[in-house]
């Protein structure tokens, strides 16, 4: 059983690893077809996609020390399971490119260190 873990906490490490180091983050502005663009992605997942409700859209640019730079969106989504009741704000997360967007995921906003640590509020 531990043998994953292992693993798994190996592999993160080397990930982490690969990557650049971010030198400046900023948050930058959407526009409102950006926003209806996140929206759609992102609702699409939901069981009663009408039923979305989003906070905290926020976009944030990283420079790395070689001086490329990344689009993250970050945000929050509610909506309502096969009972109707809205389950609670879970985050998502996804690249913006010029203007297209890539749903990364949702999760779940307990104990999520990854989220809290590239979208910064």
């Amino acid at each position: 059983m531990k043998q994953p873990i292992i693993a798994f906490i190996a592999s993160a490490l080397l990930l982490t690893a690969c990557m650049s180091t971010v030198t400046e983050r900023k948050r930058l502005p959407l526009s409102a077809a950006n926003i209806t663009q996140i929206q759609d992605k992102a609702r699409h997942n939901l069981r009663d996609p009408d039923s979305a409700k989003f906070r905290n859209i926020r976009r944030i640019q990283n420079t790395h020390e070689d001086g490329s730079t990344t689009t993250l969106v970050c945000g929050e989504i509610n909506g309502k399971n096969a009972f109707g009741a809205y389950v609670g704000y879970r985050t998502f997360k996804g690249n913006l490119t010029g203007n297209t967007f890539r749903l990364h995921g949702i999760g779940d906003s307990d104990n999520n260190w990854l989220y809290v640590a590239t979208c910064p509020v």
